[in-house]
């Protein structure tokens, strides 16, 4: 039958027939927005966009159920935030002196988040933070999957649905690691780089091949070099990345591809090392340069030559430290399984031609396992970058084994089948999710709270510290602190306390080099006190010797804390009968010579001598001193006379201040001294 093209329906006729204008109108009445969104969703409900929903959704909850609360809240976490703060508020890289510790990058994107969000949107600037770091981690998860689709159609075929069930298997695998949902959750460049990495990489794998555009490959390069200049550590992964563009370009224009992708990491991670010619940081002081300064070359030679320089295998490295206490003990399936999973993959990639691709998770494994075993230093959360290509290993190579499964040629069978594999994955991830949940951070990581006494701190600290107090505090202090929602809480001078002794602008400027400036001290005892014993800080050092503890905040889970006062007055001078054997019903002597810390004006002072055996006070004295005002010195004289039952021994003479009128009523230890009595 032939066509009628004058049909009054037929798009032909309305092109040439005019149509009252009421009726055009009609014509372009869009329908409901309900409808609209009901027919968008109809069309986006597809097998693969459902796993793929159902991945990310798995990826969110596993990552931010109980966030603010476990892990405890990192230094880095702090200083990180504190960094991303200071670029759009000060206008600087860091709010000490930058020494290009780390390319700023990182912190920058950062403190793009928390301008666009607010510093304590979240309760306080780190959880703020993981907020970021939780939309990153999401984002990586979406290119993963999209990766693992890509690589198991070469032996699943491009209409097999097991693709994303594999893709799902790795996302899964990987959000539900305890090593994952720990490390993850914290504010580390590291869970940044590792965003770009998978950002680079899926750009190259999965974009690049549908059209081979160069402007896409290149694309990869700007991505990864994002990624270098967010932690330097990424830079491992350009000779891999290199040999993978040449792998995939196209072969005619293959050269030009592989030359210039080289040419855009290259002049982008060079930006750094040009900002430190340009500010004259780039040579060490004395190459040609008068003044002191820090510099970029001696940054990296300082790194580079961190950790215990053990072999690996040795005990004691700090490689095989972190496998034994943190990676392989508290998640027993990820690193084990993975590193099985990656070695098969190699073997098998090498000698067949069809499973080449699982090399791409390979490679990159490979060269940031060569980094963790160079005998170096290793930090416990350095196995965060290896975890996805773990898990992208783990579910390619369970691909590879169900694949005779997707080339069953009747229709019913292999719909039978696709059902009962998804039923499987989701039975297997369901098995999965249970047992690391049972295990010692899964459990925690759910239900944990190791951030309890951090929180009843700052809270403490804000309501019941002055505003112009000298505090030092850990770096996650630092912006919540400085920065509270109430404004009139503020403390102004609280700095980290890794820059008074490392940063001149803090020790010398503002502290003068003298200990006696600093007015509190907020310590964590796993973090704070351990440095303060272990490293060379001598004002910090000096200042924790002077001080007193006033208020314990013992955490549930994580880190303890104590609020330390800087001991309002010193000694002098002092004579005592050191050395001296004393008898029963003898009178000794004191004297001290007291002088106010700083500018302090006591008054009212009581000063104590108690005299202690075994623990138990069997004896003390009272002398009242009426006032201490700066700059002036206070003689203190203790007669007294031993008790004339007095058994001979050792015994502690314990000499203090207090004075009930003092906030919190406590007693500062002047000196502590021992006395022999003998009959």
């Amino acid at each position: 039958m032939e066509e009628n093209y004058l049909d009054p329906d037929s798009e032909y006729e309305t092109a040439i027939t005019p149509r009252p204008a009421v009726q055009v109108r009609q014509r372009l009445v869009r329908p409901p927005m309900s409808r609209r969104m009901v027919a968008w969703l109809q069309s986006q409900w597809q097998l693969q966009n459902f796993w793929l929903l159902a991945a990310l959704v798995l990826a969110a909850v596993a990552h931010c159920w109980n966030m603010f609360a476990y892990p405890y809240l990192e230094n880095d976490e702090g200083l990180y935030a504190a960094q991303a703060n200071s670029v759009f508020n000060e206008g600087k890289l860091t709010p000490y002196t930058y020494w290009y510790d780390h390319p700023p990058v990182g912190w920058m994107q950062l403190g793009m988040w928390l301008r666009l969000t607010g510093l304590m949107t979240f309760g306080n600037a780190v959880n703020s933070g993981r907020v970021f770091i939780a939309i990153l981690y999401v984002i990586s998860c979406y290119f993963m999957f999209k990766l693992v689709v890509q690589f198991s159609q070469k032996w699943l075929g491009e209409t097999s649905s097991l693709r994303y069930f594999t893709g799902f298997a790795a996302v899964a695998v990987l959000s539900l690691s305890p090593l994952s949902q720990f490390f993850q959750r914290q504010v580390l460049l590291d869970n940044i780089m590792v965003m770009w990495v998978m950002a680079a990489f899926y750009i190259l794998f999965v974009r690049y091949p549908k059209e081979h555009n160069l402007l896409e490959l290149y694309g990869s390069g700007v991505a990864l070099s994002i990624g270098i200049l967010s932690k330097e550590i990424a830079i491992v992964y350009v000779p891999v990345m290199l040999w993978m563009v040449w792998w995939v370009a196209d072969r005619h224009h293959r050269r030009f591809a592989v030359l210039g992708w080289l040419a855009v990491v290259t002049s982008l991670v060079s930006v750094w090392f040009l900002y430190a010619m340009l500010k004259g940081e780039f040579l060490p002081s004395g190459s040609g340069v008068i003044s002191q300064h820090v510099s970029i070359i001696n940054t990296l030679e300082f790194q580079a030559g961190r950790g215990t320089g053990l072999p690996f295998w040795k005990p004691g490295s700090d490689f095989l430290s972190n496998w034994d206490t943190n990676w392989a003990t508290l998640d027993k399936f990820t690193p084990i399984v993975g590193l099985i999973s990656l070695s098969a993959s190699l073997v098998l990639g090498l000698i067949f031609k069809r499973l080449r691709v699982l090399l791409v998770p390979v490679l990159p494994a490979l060269v940031y396992a060569a980094f963790l075993l160079r005998g170096g230093i290793v930090l416990y959360y350095y196995i965060l970058p290896m975890l996805p290509w773990m898990a992208m290993s783990i579910a390619l190579l369970g691909s590879v084994l169900l694949s005779p499964l997707a080339h069953i040629r009747r229709p019913a069978l292999r719909k039978v089948i696709a059902v009962g594999a998804a039923l499987m994955v989701v039975l297997t991830i369901g098995e999965l999710a249970l047992w690391q949940a049972d295990s010692y951070y899964g459990n925690k990581l759910l239900t944990g709270d190791q951030t309890y006494g951090q929180r009843q701190a700052r809270e403490y600290v804000l309501n019941n510290v002055p505003n112009d107090a000298f505090i030092v505090a850990d770096d996650f202090f630092y912006l919540d602190l400085r920065q509270p929602v109430e404004a009139s809480k503020a403390k102004p001078e609280t700095q980290i306390y890794m820059k008074v002794d490392t940063d001149p602008e803090i020790g010398q400027q503002k502290l003068h080099g003298d200990w006696r400036n600093i007015d509190y001290m907020l310590v964590t005892l796993q973090q704070m006190q351990k440095d303060i014993q272990q490293r060379d800080l001598p004002i910090l050092n000096e200042a924790y010797q002077h001080s007193r503890v006033i208020k314990s905040f013992p955490s549930r889970e994580g880190w303890e804390l104590q609020l330390r006062q800087i001991e309002p007055l010193e000694i002098v001078g002092k004579s005592f009968p050191t050395g001296q054997v004393l008898r029963p019903g003898e009178n000794f002597q004191v004297q001290l010579a007291l002088t106010p810390v700083r500018d302090n004006h006591l008054s009212n002072l009581n000063m104590l001598l108690e005299l202690r055996r075994n623990g138990e006070k069997v004896g003390q004295d009272v002398v009242k001193v009426p006032q201490l005002t700066p700059g002036s010195t206070q003689n203190v004289d203790f007669k007294w006379t031993l008790p004339a039952n007095l058994p001979p021994g050792d015994y502690q003479i314990n000499i203090g201040a207090f004075d009930q009128t003092w906030q919190n009523g406590y007693m500062w230890k002047v000196l502590s001294e021992t006395l022999n009595v003998q009959n």
